[in-house]
């Protein structure tokens, strides 16, 4: 079974590595400019800690060592003949002669070391500090676990309601059929063309999302799909393709489980944060070159910010928090800047020299 001090040093020892490799990958992603780089860079890190945790777990592992000593050294211990004990001097007797008369009359250095037991005032106030102090740390150790494993289980909790009502939405869906389902397939076959991508609508949501890891499904408002907009329509699927491309679904759900071990880290909700503002930057730029109009798409995002949108974690939505509004607005309308579609490899570089100083810290600490 495992026991409290195990469960108390495992949090330990995995939380320093975990808060030095994020904060140097949030170090890192204020130097990074580009959203790609920013995605691979925060991926990266949260797959070293993973690592990390398994070290720590497989280091645990009892090591067997079995000395064997040479034949000859043996052969030679054997050999060798004992001392003559008579003519040594018993080191204790000549070192009580030695000890102050005041120490000898309560004990003496020759009965300490024979076990003889310290004088009963001595060892009645010294056993109770001792039992106080490691009750006081067993009791630290204990609510130290015990709070790590309820919070743990609340941020589970969370992410499995999310998966629970986002499903519970999609099947409370309607598929799309007859002239929608062209309009909008005709619409989509623009840029790819998928048949094992599903279109629903909703009257439950104001603000297009996408869903489902294995298979995807874009659920878009009754109001966008029979709405005479088509340019907003038109920016909802590109966004939303964006996202089913790159597997940014996978990537956002993935760092959302996380949280439950990471949850005591500042900086992993900082990389979180960067994540979905990256990943949502990479859709912006995709859906505003398929129309060539960067400021109407703009003007569709602030008017999707506007609405009511309910957090889930098994979906991504268009416009989720307006705090990360003007970024991806100022990114947009920026003509001198131009989102690559490529990573660097040097940081995917500094990412692993970054993790190796960081866990041959650990190891020397």
């Amino acid at each position: 079974m495992i026991s409290v001090e195990f469960l108390f040093d495992l949090i330990v020892r995995f939380s320093l590595p975990a808060f030095c490799l994020l904060g140097v990958s949030l170090l890192l992603l204020q130097r990074i400019t580009q959203p790609l780089e920013r995605v691979r860079l925060i991926q990266l890190s949260l797959s070293i800690l993973l690592a990390v945790l398994l070290l720590i777990n497989f280091s645990w592992l009892p090591a067997i060592l079995v000395p064997i000593l040479p034949a000859e050294t043996t052969v030679e211990t054997l050999k060798t003949p004992a001392p003559d004990v008579s003519s040594i001097e018993p080191e204790g007797v000549h070192i009580a002669h030695n000890i102050p008369p005041a120490v000898t009359a309560e004990t003496t250095i020759a009965d300490v070391n024979e076990g003889a037991s310290l004088p009963a005032s001595t060892a009645q106030a010294s056993v109770p500090r001792v039992k106080s102090a490691r009750g006081v740390w067993q009791t630290v150790q204990l609510w130290t676990v015990a709070g790590f494993v309820f919070i743990s289980a609340v941020q589970l909790v969370y992410l499995l309601t999310g998966l629970a009502l986002t499903w519970r939405l999609l099947s409370q869906s309607t598929p799309l059929t007859g002239s929608s389902s062209t309009r909008v397939r005709t619409l989509f076959a623009a840029f790819l063309s998928r048949i094992d991508i599903r279109f629903s609508m909703s009257d439950r949501i104001q603000v297009p999302l996408v869903c489902g890891v294995f298979r995807p499904t874009i659920l878009l408002p009754r109001s966008v799909v029979e709405g005479p907009d088509e340019l907003v329509l038109q920016h909802s699927l590109a966004y939303e393709w964006s996202h089913i491309q790159r597997r940014d679904l996978m990537t956002w759900q993935l760092a959302s489980l996380c949280q439950i071990l990471l949850w005591p880290q500042p900086f992993f909700w900082k990389l979180k944060r960067e994540l979905r503002l990256s990943q949502d930057q990479i859709a912006d730029q995709f859906a505003a070159c398929q129309t060539d109009q960067p400021a109407e798409y703009a003007a569709t995002l602030v008017a999707f910010s506007q609405q009511k949108v309910k957090l889930s974690m098994g979906a991504l939505t268009m416009a989720e928090t307006r705090s990360s509004l003007y970024r991806r607005v100022e990114m947009l309308l920026n003509d001198s800047f131009q989102i690559s579609g490529r990573c660097r490899i040097r940081i995917v570089l500094a990412v692993l020299a970054g993790s190796g100083d960081v866990r041959a810290a650990t190891r020397t600490g």
